[in-house]
């Protein structure tokens, strides 16, 4: 299975590094992606809607008084494990073309969920941490995502960037077009293209 250590590993030899053995060793190698790692992480799971980040919840009604209680007809708490918020919906109502409008808040440090919905549910990006339930494509993507962040700080090399740049390009479309026909049946190829852009529309 897939370690947080191998990812790294990989994003190394992409840009022609060292290997390392953990992520608290004393090289350079290790600290740089204890640095950049989990950022570069986290930015990509939010980066697109990916199948396998994807959660749904009813939202926690929130009881504090705000300046956007005057907007907003409802207040709800933010998941604490959340990344992006993709849609607030009604039960039963996810798939309709309904209003989808709300607003993201902080009072206090704390996040909040404005919306004109009763009893509200969210679909939303979960952050992700365990690399065992990372897509195989998405894997090559992070990896090749953070090939181009280790390259400057690790090479100074422009020609090594540069080519992390060119596998991060082609692996992320990959992956997006593998999440994207994920669970579609089959169809005839005049009508994939259709159908392909109504589902990516559905999932946002």
């Amino acid at each position: 299975m897939i370690s947080d250590v191998e990812i790294c590993n990989l994003a190394l030899s992409k840009i022609g590094e060292s290997t390392i053995n953990t992520l608290t060793e004393a090289s350079v190698e290790a600290q740089a992606c204890t640095l950049y790692y989990p950022n570069v992480r986290d930015n990509l799971l939010r980066q697109y809607p990916w199948n396998f980040t994807s959660k749904s919840v009813q939202l926690g009604q929130a009881a504090i008084d705000i300046p956007e209680n005057t907007i907003w007809q409802y207040l709800y708490t933010y998941p604490s494990d959340c990344l992006r918020i993709r849609k607030v919906f009604e039960n039963g109502s996810y798939i309709l073309p309904v209003p989808n409008d709300f607003e993201i808040i902080s009072c206090s440090n704390v996040k909040y969920i404005c919306c004109d919905i009763y009893q509200a549910y969210c679909r939303y990006t979960q952050q992700i941490t365990d690399p065992t339930l990372f897509d195989s494509c998405f894997v090559d993507a992070l990896a090749c995502k953070l090939a181009m962040e280790l390259a400057v700080p690790l090479t100074n090399s422009s020609d090594r960037l540069k080519i992390a740049m060119q596998l991060f390009q082609t692996s992320i479309a990959t992956a997006m077009m593998s999440e994207a026909i994920e669970g579609n049946e089959q169809i005839w190829p005049s009508e994939h293209q259709k159908a392909t852009t109504k589902y990516i529309d559905a999932r946002r």
